[in-house]
């Protein structure tokens, strides 16, 4: 989520409406920012805002709006200490002793590409920051080689 430091008000999100969550990968998804609006009954209001860019705190309500529509195993809240490839997925520990395991997908949005450290060694397209996301779905997909397929692209924040 957004932090709240981050939200002064007008701010905008520095992105077009439609790079949003889905939209890139699939436009007709529940869970685009357009159908959030609409769902939420302000997709007129918004549309005739002064705005080229979502508003952070209206930006943060659809992020929320997701992550509480989704049905998804998520667990919300947790600080991770260490990540570590297992087999053919990974291992997360947090720091209140947490440890889960699971397909390795990390998310953290950023314009800058940058992978932390714990990625260091780890080939494309186990790791991949945003900025090569598209470029290389079709290889996640099932177009591409073999050996990549098993495993969820991992996105890692900007510096």
């Amino acid at each position: 989520m957004l932090a709240a430091a981050m939200m002064p008000d007008g701010a905008d999100i520095q992105n077009h409406p439609v790079s949003d969550l889905v939209t890139p990968r699939n436009p007709r998804s529940r869970y685009t920012f357009v159908n959030f609006l609409h769902e939420q009954g302000r997709l007129s209001k918004y549309l005739n805002l002064p705005v080229d860019r979502p508003l952070r705190k209206e930006y943060a309500r659809y992020i929320q709006w997701v992550a509480e529509t989704v049905p998804a195993d998520v667990d919300y809240g947790r600080n991770v200490t260490a990540i570590r490839f297992a087999g053919s997925g990974a291992e997360v520990r947090t720091t209140d002793g947490g440890s889960y395991l699971g397909r390795p997908v990390v998310v953290a949005p950023g314009r800058s590409p940058y992978l932390p450290t714990v990625f260091d060694g780890v080939p494309f397209p186990r790791a991949v920051h945003t900025s090569r996301f598209l470029p290389g779905i079709a290889d996640w997909t099932g177009t591409g080689p073999a050996r990549w397929r098993p495993w969820a692209p991992a996105r890692a924040p900007s510096r």
